[in-house]
């Protein structure tokens, strides 16, 4: 890990828990931290940090966009203009969305960035 101090390195990659909510995150930290203590496979003194990619996090990867189909999503098109929508599908050439009940389709040679848009379950603050 880059910046990180020599002790601090990932103790395992959760993968099966890649669709945890971020809210419950607390709460696996909480477990792993009890089985590490339990065990005492780790001597010295350790800071267990849980993190996640975030809400809005931007989507780069073919598998990243597979993933976030059925989410919303902001899409920076060159040209500056930006298109907010529901991501239905992912193909070779295009992404298509869903925006105010309505098929989109961006070229995906268009699309400069891709990012989720946070859907949270409390209001959002104006």
């Amino acid at each position: 890990m880059t910046g990180a101090p020599p002790h601090a390195e990932p103790l395992h990659n959760l993968r099966e828990y890649r669709n945890l909510a971020p809210w419950n995150l607390h709460d696996l930290a909480a477990l792993v931290g009890a089985v590490l203590d339990a065990s005492a496979i780790i001597e010295a003194s350790y800071d267990l940090e849980v993190s996640s990619p975030g809400l809005d996090r931007v989507l780069r990867k073919e598998r990243e966009f597979r993933w976030a189909v059925g989410k919303r999503v902001r899409c920076w098109l060159a040209g500056g203009r930006e298109m907010r929508g529901r991501l239905v599908a992912v193909e070779p050439d295009q992404l298509v969305l869903e925006h105010d009940g309505e098929r989109v389709d961006l070229p995906r040679t268009g699309v400069t960035k891709a990012r989720l848009e946070a859907e949270v379950p409390w209001p959002r603050k104006a």
